[in-house]
């Protein structure tokens, strides 16, 4: 019993939920929703009284052979039943305009938390499918609850004022009515617990079909999808899901069928028993016949608003427990990071003792780390793939959250590191390519502040794309790419330079720098870092490379294993230790011997 009232202070709460985002959309819109709704449910009420009154003028006119008591009976009529289609229609696509501003609010606030989230949480698959979820079925839904809300209260009054009429002709009438409501509200609200329970239970096969068909129709991967002759694989694989998620959908539309025909032949069922006591009642002569037309008017209409009350019913509930969803993932994953304005350091950033682990990870990725990083100074973190460098890299720039261990700045310890981002500049191996202009690509570094041209030209050269721009059809106008329009596409090389003076233009006292050179040839590589301090102008700079030959031009050097730092020191004190980093040097070094 517990529970099915905590269900229903639930489906309360949902729906005063629905009501907030209503409002806080549009409160003219809602209101004027609202007042539309009313206006249906009086006329509706008016059109009963209007019809008794011409049944009964249709009478009197046979007894006295004149129509002239039938002019305004009918005209009332007659503005009454276009009052009403009116309003359906004023409604219908004020709708429309309220639908689209209450997803563009939710979308706001989806927005809101994917980015600013902390970034590991895109590492855990529970919060991917949380995500997908949300974006697949509850961003619309707040929309068919506000719609269906509307229309359960119009529905709802139009069912109490018109039963007051019947009630009012003829109180017989109402029983049979009511008699089937309540199993018929129950058939709609299991139908749609039925499609929550199915989109909850598709969402992993639904994921990974997604992931297939973008496989097989994005440009980055048609080169290799061919090289391999993987394509059919891949179908088959499409299929597969294909079919587990049609199977699942034959289940959910069957049940659901069921409970539809159970409710209509219940519905109708109700109708026919209030139109048989209507005739009996005739019959009987208990019901005057100018009665029984207003009642049988009257009946048809109420017969429509429990439908409709029930299929607005079924929607409402249908969309709760998806706006419950959506409440549950801004709640859980809705984060606050304290802004703070860039400042520098006047002596060291250090951290201390520091432990971290990936989401649901029972390992440790980074174990007592201590590394520190000087004023003016370039810092390299060398090692095998999966020794933690990229990991450390993003707690160094406030990105991932440590388990333990202290983060200083200039020996004062941040309560919350992430404070660090507005601080530091990444360049990471995988930065984002923008189907912008090449003005706006490298622009987006500086968002905090108004950038000229000049400084977009500035930190261009300083990157090496002084070429490139000399080169560009419409300069700085230049679109990039061509996913949305025939622009100019980069490459590799050309990319990574942007994305390098994109990291420039942020003018932040530290750079971090994930494989900067991955992407370059040896020429530009070596005039990127044959002067590395003159590139970065004066910055401190933590650099993650795999080319010892970049790493020897570092102040100094961390050289990590499994997730923890195993040697420090410079260039020439790591190779006279003769340990890992000097086995690592000599091994790349004989390549090229």
């Amino acid at each position: 019993m517990f529970a099915r009232y905590a269900n229903r202070l639930s489906a309360l709460r949902d729906t005063a939920t629905a009501v907030k985002v209503l409002w806080r959309a549009d409160r003219v819109r809602t209101a004027l929703g609202a007042s539309l709704q009313i206006a249906q449910v009086v006329s509706t009420l008016l059109i009963i009284v209007a019809s008794k009154a011409v049944i009964e003028a249709i009478m009197s006119a046979g007894r006295s052979g004149s129509i002239s008591a039938l002019v305004v009976p009918l005209v009332a009529l007659t503005v009454l039943t276009a009052v009403t289609s009116s309003a359906a229609i004023l409604e219908a696509q004020h709708d429309r305009i309220l639908g689209h501003k209450v997803e563009q609010q939710i979308w706001d606030r989806l927005l809101k938390v994917t980015t600013r989230v902390d970034l590991d949480r895109f590492e855990s698959p529970r919060f991917a499918e949380h995500l997908d979820r949300v974006v697949t079925n509850a961003m619309d839904k707040p929309v068919d609850a506000a719609r269906s809300l509307f229309d359960f209260i119009g529905s709802l009054l139009g069912c109490v004022t018109v039963g007051f009429a019947v009630l009012v002709i003829e109180p017989l009438l109402v029983p049979p009515l009511l008699l089937v409501a309540i199993p018929s509200a129950y058939f709609a609200v299991r139908s749609s617990n039925a499609e929550y329970l199915y989109a909850t239970d598709v969402t992993p096969t639904r994921r990974r079909l997604y992931y297939l068909r973008l496989l097989m129709t994005q440009k980055p991967h048609a080169a290799e999808l061919r090289a391999f002759e993987s394509a059919r694989y891949l179908a088959s694989r499409h299929y597969d899901l294909e079919a587990t998620l049609l199977t699942k959908l034959r289940r959910v539309v069957a049940t659901r069928q069921r409970y539809g025909i159970a409710g209509g032949v219940l519905a109708g069922l109700g109708l026919a028993l209030t139109l048989g006591t209507a005739m009996l009642l005739i019959n009987s002569g208990s019901l005057s016949i100018a009665a029984a037309g207003s009642s049988f008017v009257a009946a048809r209409y109420l017969a429509n608003n429990v439908g409709r009350l029930l299929s607005d019913l079924g929607r409402l509930t249908e969309a709760l427990p998806f706006i419950r969803d959506f409440e549950i993932f801004e709640r859980t994953y809705a984060t606050s990071v304290a802004e703070v304005s860039k400042h520098d350091f006047d002596d060291k950033i250090r951290l201390e003792g520091v432990n971290y682990r990936y989401p649901g990870s029972m390992t440790l990725a980074l174990k007592q780390v201590d590394i520190e990083i000087r004023k003016g100074q370039v810092v390299a973190l060398v090692g095998e793939n999966g020794s933690g460098k990229t990991t450390l890299a993003k707690v160094v720039a406030g990105l991932y959250l440590s388990e333990s261990g202290r983060y200083t700045w200039d020996g004062v310890e941040l309560a919350d590191p992430r404070t660090a981002r507005s601080a530091i500049a990444c360049l990471f191996q995988d930065f984002d390519r923008f189907n912008f202009s090449m003005r706006e690509n490298i622009a987006i570094g500086a968002t905090d502040r108004p950038v000229s041209d000049d400084d977009v030209v500035r930190v261009a050269h300083r990157a090496g794309l002084a070429d490139t721009l000399d080169r560009l059809p419409d300069g700085l106008n230049t679109q990039l790419g061509n996913v949305f329009d025939e622009g100019v596409d980069m490459s590799g090389g050309q990319w990574q330079r942007i994305g390098l003076a994109r990291t420039l233009l942020r003018g932040s006292p530290l750079v971090v720098m994930d494989e900067p050179t991955a992407a370059l040839d040896p020429r530009a590589e070596y005039e990127l870092f044959s002067d590395v301090r003159l590139t970065l102008e004066g910055r401190s700079a933590l650099l993650i490379t795999h080319r010892f030959a970049s790493a020897r031009l570092a102040d100094f050097i961390y050289v990590m294993r499994d997730g923890e730092i195993v040697e420090a020191g410079s260039h020439e004190q790591l190779m006279a230790h003769d340990g890992l980093y000097s086995e690592l040097f000599s091994l790349q070094s004989a390549g090229y011997v």
